[in-house]
């Protein structure tokens, strides 16, 4: 048998910065960036047809505060985050130089390597809650709005070269596709896309009220509402059926 192994890779840095503004007033930042890179899978044959993943991540947040006055409290939070993952060989040009398609027969270790896919993914969010004390009523409300924007290239995966996926050795050996009837194929795709732009947008809004009764009894109740948007494709990429459903 043959043994392979790759090593993963993660790195991580955290930042954070606190800031005063006046005694009622607090501002704060946090960013977030984790690097490394993932091992998918390692080719016994050739390092040239090793898979792995780099999957940078950003994320960012802005909170600010203002105690407008003791009772009424006011905090606002906004925040980013983007990371890519994208899967597959770190030199495509050369997987193509070394085998043009990819090869895998029936019991035997697969050659060759598809075009690197996946998706890269950015998100906004925006939230806001408030806090207001009321005699024994302690009553908040709130907001949240994300809008979420992914690009996913994994439609693409198949379409620079073909695939031969071989049920017989026979086949290989004679160089003929299906030759025996044992179900080997040759595929290769031809997608209008190289890569789809989705859009997802949610809103969200909540409100509550915690009654304290007594020294041991609380009641608490309220109202959410959330609006989750369909996703939508930038480039009109969605099949939409001419009739109705059902």
């Amino acid at each position: 048998g043959t043994n392979t192994s790759s090593v993963n890779v993660e790195n991580l840095f955290i930042s954070r910065v606190d800031h005063t503004l006046t005694d009622r007033q607090r501002l704060s930042f946090r960013y977030e960036y984790d690097w490394g890179l993932q091992a998918t899978s390692t080719s016994p044959i050739n390092s040239v047809f090793d898979s792995k993943s780099s999957q940078p991540q950003h994320q960012g947040q802005m909170t600010y505060t203002y105690v407008i006055k003791p009772t009424l409290v006011n905090t606002f939070t906004g925040q980013s985050s983007w990371y890519t993952a994208i899967f597959g060989v770190l030199d495509f040009n050369a997987t193509q130089a070394a085998m043009p398609f990819t090869l895998g027969v029936e019991g035997m270790t697969s050659l060759g390597a598809g075009l690197p896919t996946g998706r890269n993914v950015g998100q906004l969010q925006l939230i806001d809650d408030l806090s207001w004390i009321k005699g024994t009523h302690t009553i908040k409300a709130g907001v949240n709005l994300r809008y979420n924007k992914v690009t996913d290239t994994s439609i693409a995966s198949g379409s620079q070269h073909g695939s031969y996926s071989l049920s017989d050795i026979a086949d290989f050996a004679s160089g003929i596709v299906n030759g025996t009837n044992q179900g080997s194929r040759f595929s290769q795709s031809y997608p209008v896309l190289e890569a789809a732009h989705i859009r997802v947008e949610s809103l969200d809004w909540y409100l509550t009220d915690e009654w304290n009764l007594a020294k041991n009894v609380k009641v608490q109740y309220g109202l959410r509402f959330e609006r989750d948007k369909n996703p939508e494709c930038v480039d009109n990429c969605f099949s939409r059926m001419s009739t109705d459903f059902l």
